[in-house]
């Protein structure tokens, strides 16, 4: 199954939860019936050695079919933009601040935001070691293209290339109990909605139909915090979260029904449930509510 971008694609690669203590996450997620990767530390290679060097932060995923979900959490002592972002969002509300969008060329793609009018960081060669499908240690190396943090006020919202894509989807971390197989959108909740169209159609470079916008894989879906059907439709928001935020993120699942008792049978609380759609909600979610959906 295609994993990775080509040419002048862009998918909703995953999307990352910032968690300040990764054991309680893992449970949360394990308790929905996903299996988890092994804890990972984030580095980046050195530019005058090479040697990777800590960045601040650690993760487990979530593989999916198609798409990942990230738990992200900061770890030692590094001092850092990127943790020190981590922990504004954190003290904000735990939940999901990161949107990650893949890409084929991120050299390409810096040239193309420069030229959008937008701030964009150095280039992060994010690095870290696992270990392989078949045993022994392997690399997966990533690019990593972040604009100025404050360019969203919903999330961090990045893009990034895959070098490693054979080591990062390993079969045997994409079967769940749950039967949940992808990552299909993310919904964001905005008091600008208009201002946030326009960068996102500036940032991606695909204009939007009504909130919806369309991504050669994924979607995103920007809600006006103003409207009550966007509360009513997601449920209960985050603990402390006020708009902007990420209020939502849907996950298709090839077998609703088998999803459904799967569920159930783990004892999670579905706050919808109706014959195409499921919800947990953000309090069972690490602080955003999961909608679940037929896997077209």
């Amino acid at each position: 199954m295609k994993q990775t971008p080509d040419a002048d694609e862009m998918f909703l690669d995953h999307v990352g939860w910032f968690v300040p203590a990764m054991d309680d996450a893992s449970s949360a997620f394990e308790a929905l019936g996903f299996t988890l990767t092994p804890f990972a530390v984030h580095a980046a290679a050195d530019p005058a050695t090479g040697v990777p060097r800590p960045l601040g932060t650690a993760n487990r995923l979530v593989m999916l079919e198609q798409g990942y979900l990230e738990i992200l959490t900061p770890t030692g002592a590094v001092q850092a933009p990127v943790v020190d972002h981590m922990q504004a969002c954190l003290a904000r509300h735990v939940g999901v601040h990161l949107l990650a969008l893949s890409i084929a060329d991120t050299d390409a793609a810096r040239t193309r935001l420069v030229d959008a009018g937008f701030s964009v960081q150095p280039t992060v060669p994010l690095r870290r070691m696992l270990e392989a499908e078949a045993g022994g240690e392997v690399e997966v190396a990533f690019s990593v293209l972040r604009p100025a943090f404050n360019t969203f006020d919903e999330g961090r919202v990045q893009l990034l290339t895959h070098h490693t894509p054979e080591h990062v989807w390993q079969p045997r971390y994409t079967a769940h109990a749950n039967g949940i197989t992808s990552l299909k959108a993310a919904h964001l909740v905005s008091a600008t909605p208009a201002v946030t169209r326009e960068k996102l159609t500036r940032f991606t470079a695909r204009d939007m139909a009504g909130a919806q916008l369309t991504l050669d894989r994924g979607a995103l879906y920007l809600r006006d915090d103003s409207d009550h059907a966007t509360h009513a439709m997601f449920g209960q928001t985050p603990d402390g979260a006020q708009a902007p935020y990420i209020a939502a993120i849907t996950l298709g699942a090839r077998d609703l029904t088998g999803t459904r008792q799967a569920l159930l049978d783990r004892g999670v609380n579905l706050a919808l449930d109706e014959p195409a759609r499921l919800l947990i909600a953000a309090p069972d979610a690490c602080g955003v509510a999961l909608e679940i959906v037929p896997d077209a």
